[in-house]
């Protein structure tokens, strides 16, 4: 048997037999790849299950850990503070029993000089003039826009870097990306 270009085709007595091995083969090719779907449908929903249950424990790992460091911080901060705290109030104290003291001594050496001078000058109508011959009324404050800069400078200076809401986004971002471009499977992607 030919057809339009030239072909021939051979056709034989088991034509039923051949359709019959054709459809069995067809039927277990078909039987074949519904396993491998159903195979690799279960293959995904185990490692979706398994890359899940990682994610949430990277998470909870990661949530302790910034747990953990944020009140290392803010139980050292409050330590310090303390610290702080108590040193300025022994200062004060030390100062205020020295400037106690001193204005004893100055008392004790004015009744002494007032026992040996009965001569006393009236300075009430003076006015004190310094050596360019102005008055001495000078405010010693300086409020200028660099010393309040400079303050404020220091004080951010004296904070750690990790006591910032910024330092822990940007730790979390970056835990974040670690976790996505280092351990994430493609094969879930």
């Amino acid at each position: 048997m030919t057809d339009n270009n030239k072909r021939t085709f051979e056709s034989g007595n088991n034509d039923k037999s051949e359709n019959k091995n054709i459809k069995e083969d067809f039927d277990k090719a078909g039987e074949n790849i519904k396993e491998s779907f159903e195979n690799t449908n279960d293959n995904i929903k185990k490692e979706v299950i398994e890359d899940k249950d990682r994610f949430e424990s990277d998470v909870e790992h990661a949530k302790t850990n910034v747990e953990n460091d944020f009140n290392y911080v803010k139980n050292e901060n409050k330590n310090e503070i303390d610290q702080a705290k108590n040193k300025i109030e022994s200062d004060v104290d030390h100062a205020n029993t020295e400037v106690k003291n001193d204005f004893d001594e100055l008392n004790h050496h004015k009744e002494d000089k007032e026992a040996n001078n009965d001569e006393k000058v009236d300075t009430s109508d003076y006015k004190r003039v310094n050596a360019e011959g102005d008055k001495t009324h000078h405010n010693h404050k300086n409020n200028s826009k660099d010393d309040i800069k400079n303050s404020k400078n220091k004080a951010s200076e004296d904070k750690p870097f990790y006591s910032n809401w910024w330092f822990w986004v940007l730790l979390v971002i970056i835990l974040w990306a670690i976790w996505y471009f280092g351990f994430r499977n493609p094969n879930t992607i």
